[in-house]
């Protein structure tokens, strides 16, 4: 199990603009094979952001005609299946379509006051990852959040 990080996570906060709805994408280009349990780290949400929606493309990851396609939660670390529980690759997912789950949104990021990093992030875990074949591909995510109160 690995964690592994998209170039949003790394290079910067994501913004908390007060008024109107906020939108950040992540693409993570997957090299090397998936195995069970990684987290791949996408967006990162501001304390006090709400999330509306999450649309995440899912391009099929496995390489060469796996035994068991890989199968994808798009979720945050208080809870890894929040937005969608389980997809396989080769889909695109919205938070509550048949995919996704239902539920997952609105939902507040809500941290503790003395939480030194004042983010969290919305993530990719691998359920099952491939069984065979070379994975690549680009994972993306994008969250539309507002930091209205």
């Amino acid at each position: 199990m690995a964690t592994k990080r998209s170039a949003a996570v790394i290079n910067g906060p994501s913004r908390a603009v007060e008024t109107g709805v906020n939108s950040i994408t992540g693409e993570y280009s997957q090299t090397d094979t998936l195995s069970a349990g990684d987290i791949i780290e996408m967006v990162r949400i501001p304390d006090g952001g709400t999330v509306l929606d999450i649309i995440a493309t899912m391009p099929n990851v496995d390489g060469d005609s796996p035994v068991v396609p890989t199968v994808l939660a798009i979720g945050d670390g208080i809870s890894r299946g929040r937005y969608a529980s389980g997809s396989a690759n080769g889909q695109i997912v919205r938070a509550g379509s048949p995919a996704g789950r239902a539920g997952g949104v609105p939902y507040t990021v809500d941290l503790s006051d003395n939480d030194p990093i004042g983010y969290d992030t919305i993530d990719f875990q691998v359920v099952n990852g491939a069984k065979s074949g070379t994975s690549n591909g680009v994972l993306k995510l994008t969250a539309l959040y507002t930091m209205d109160k």
